[in-house]
């Protein structure tokens, strides 16, 4: 199983290199390559933000020798004596593998959901969201948690202190979907997934169940529900790049206050994969023009731009048929 690489701070879909930690059964060839296949396969799910993707023909073809976009691995022995392999993938390579097979790019956030299990609240209410953990829910939260990480999704639960209890007690027997939206507007998340292992009397049951901010009436197993809930939160920031679709868009950047700001604004544009020619068309004051010729639509750039933390939407400054950003220096 593969464990969880370290994140940076930069968007995870567009970053220049990975490297992903997969344990091993041995330093034979074939384990070694079988170590690559996994972590080849988690880059594409998490870059492409679809939990689907490895089921496409062309690309399973393709997966078959994931020794072509390793840049080099290493091999190291754990504490608990097990052996782990530390694989280096080039970005770009899996961008342009994905982009040749007509999958997307994620370029999102980390999404947050909002988790709660009504048998953390079974047994003793006394006890602290680690003790309850550890008796009738570990094993699925914990399964869930591992999920999340895979995922790179952040998952919270609620404290369930006097206000949770009472909102549990008024509206979850009447309104699961009630309650679910009322809790997660106090803990500020907008996505949530509820799960039960009770069926409507009351009788536990194996399998859990649950539904979510995207299906709240539809109940779905665990592993079904959190890949959909993932699937449609990741859908709102992906990238279909189309080279055969091209369009030129003009962008207006206010806090130019230097040469070097715009050198370094010009350069960060000529970098964003869609983006196939930069020309600056004006300059005034602090505020420059830009003419981009891209891959993709207007839609497209905005997502692009929403992924950087350089660029943010600028809402006083208003020109038709233009972007309008406000470029913030990194230092």
């Amino acid at each position: 199983m593969a464990s969880i690489p370290s994140y940076a701070s930069e968007t995870y879909g567009l970053k220049g290199s990975y490297e992903v930690e997969i344990n091993i059964l041995g330093s034979d060839q074939a384990s070694i390559k079988k170590g690559m296949l996994e972590g080849l396969k988690y880059l594409v799910l998490n870059i492409s933000g679809s939990s689907d993707d490895l089921d496409k023909g062309k690309l399973k073809k393709l997966l078959k020798d994931p020794q072509q976009f390793v840049t080099e691995y290493r091999l190291e022995i754990d504490k608990d004596k097990n052996l782990k392999a530390y694989y280096s993938f080039e970005g770009d390579s899996i961008r342009q593998l994905l982009i040749a097979n007509g999958l997307p790019l994620w370029v999102g956030k980390k999404p947050k959901i909002l988790v709660f299990f009504p048998c953390l609240l079974q047994d003793n209410l006394a006890l602290s969201l680690e003790e309850k953990l550890q008796n009738t829910c570990k094993d699925t939260v914990t399964s869930l948690k591992l999920k999340a990480f895979q995922r790179m999704a952040a998952i919270g639960f609620p404290s369930l202190d006097f206000i949770d209890l009472n909102l549990f007690d008024l509206l979850l027997p009447l309104s699961p979907e009630q309650f679910m939206n009322k809790i997660s507007k106090r803990y500020n998340y907008e996505d949530w997934i509820y799960c039960s292992n009770k069926d409507e009397f009351g009788m536990e049951k194996v399998i859990y169940n649950c539904f979510s901010s995207i299906t709240p009436k539809n109940l779905e197993v665990l592993d079904l529900s959190f890949n959909n809930l993932i699937d449609s939160i990741k859908q709102r920031s992906k990238l279909l790049i189309d080279d055969q679709v091209r369009s030129n868009i003009f962008i207006n950047l206010e806090g130019i206050n230097s040469h070097k700001i715009l050198q370094q604004a010009l350069l960060e544009l000529e970098q964003q994969i869609i983006v196939k020619k930069v020309s600056l068309t004006g300059i005034k004051d602090n505020k420059v023009k830009i003419l981009l010729n891209i891959s993709g639509t207007k839609s497209d750039f905005i997502k692009m731009a929403a992924a950087s933390s350089n660029f943010s939407k600028n809402p006083s400054y208003k020109i038709k048929d233009s972007l309008n950003f406000i470029y913030k220096v990194s230092l």
